[in-house]
């Protein structure tokens, strides 16, 4: 890697040429994939002056250390999640982990977070129907001894997701083309990839029971049309990356899509939600050391145009982080029946 910063990184963002278990070919073979997940070895290997053969063992030793993960992510919305809510909840110190753990088993969270700030818990949900969130709140978050205050915030759209950490982010940004009906093969196959998306045309196919063309064929159609996006997800800590922060913003209305691109285009920046609610913006950022965050916090987002207020909450542990949307039924299955928390 060279010593300069890549092209598209935040001003003032640090790179460090030492990642703990990692030399410089494999930092720049995550970056190829991030770029072009689904590229062959054979073209990797052009492009980085090694050997097939090296680029396989590379990858293989990657992919089983999950150092990166190789998948399918849909965007929540195109596959029949009319809901996206994000949780900010103040608990009791003494029932913190066990209202974490709680939450992180239910099925609709799929992201969940510990943190110091304006809240102890950050989570993301995923619902078919607004009623399903009524329902969990409720039948869930309602029973649960220890809940303070629980605030929620509606995704409006998310302008990023997943955002890649070495490449310039251009695939990390929801589709723009009209979402056609999807039918049952359409989502078996995004089931199949959303776990493993290194799985080959051929593979796919038999397992479907349908053709390599098809596949081919539909694989393209959904990520033209935004519905998935094969992505290349690394691992943060094996990059230098040791915090999280959750940072809420308040902007003038007439320049939130302009702040909501800006935010987008840093390198640290993984996703971007405009919401309804507290904040206009919700965006989580990585940082490898406070001064990267505090220099992110002041001189970064203090010159997105429109910015008006933030608050940031840092994250003291990661209790779920999930990509995985999709069940059985397709765009997967709602709440469990109301539970009662007897602690």
């Amino acid at each position: 890697m060279a010593s300069a910063p890549a092209p598209g990184i935040c001003k003032g963002e640090s790179i460090k040429r030492e990642f703990e278990g990692l030399d410089q070919t494999d930092v720049r073979l995550i970056a190829e994939l991030e770029s072009n997940p689904r590229q062959p070895h054979t073209e990797i290997a052009s492009r980085l002056g090694l050997s097939r053969d090296t680029v396989r063992a590379r990858l293989e030793r990657l992919l089983d250390a999950r150092a990166v993960r190789i998948v399918g992510v849909a965007d929540p919305m195109s596959v029949g999640f009319t809901t996206s809510v994000i949780m900010g909840i103040n608990v009791r110190s003494d029932r913190l982990l066990a209202v974490a753990d709680r939450l992180a088993s239910l099925a609709p969270v799929q992201h969940l977070m510990l943190c110091m700030g304006r809240f102890d818990i950050m989570a993301y949900g995923l619902f078919q129907r607004r009623t399903d969130f009524l329902d969990f709140l409720v039948g869930h978050i309602g029973h649960m001894a220890g809940v303070l205050h629980i605030e929620s915030m509606l995704t409006l759209r998310n302008t990023k997701i997943f955002g890649p950490l070495l490449s310039d982010g251009s695939g990390a940004h929801p589709g723009q083309s009209p979402v056609s009906a999807l039918d049952a093969l359409d989502f078996a196959l995004m089931r199949e990839l959303q776990t493993d998306a290194t799985q080959n045309s051929r593979r796919l196919a038999q397992k479907l029971g349908t053709s390599q063309s098809t596949v081919l064929r539909k694989i393209q159609a959904l990520q033209s049309a935004g519905v998935m996006r094969i992505a290349a997800l690394a691992n943060p800590a094996v990059l230098g990356y040791e915090g999280v922060a959750s940072i809420g913003m308040k902007f003038d209305p007439a320049r939130l899509d302009e702040g909501a691109r800006v935010i987008g285009s840093c390198r640290n920046v993984q996703t971007v939600a405009v919401c309804a609610g507290r904040y206009d913006i919700i965006a989580w950022a990585m940082f490898r050391e406070l001064e990267d965050l505090s220099n992110f916090l002041t001189v970064e987002l203090g010159s997105v145009p429109g910015l008006q207020h933030l608050e940031a909450m840092t994250s003291l542990k990661i209790i779920k982080a999930s990509h995985v949307y999709l069940g059985d039924d397709g765009a997967g299955s709602g709440p469990p029946a109301a539970e009662a928390d007897g602690g």
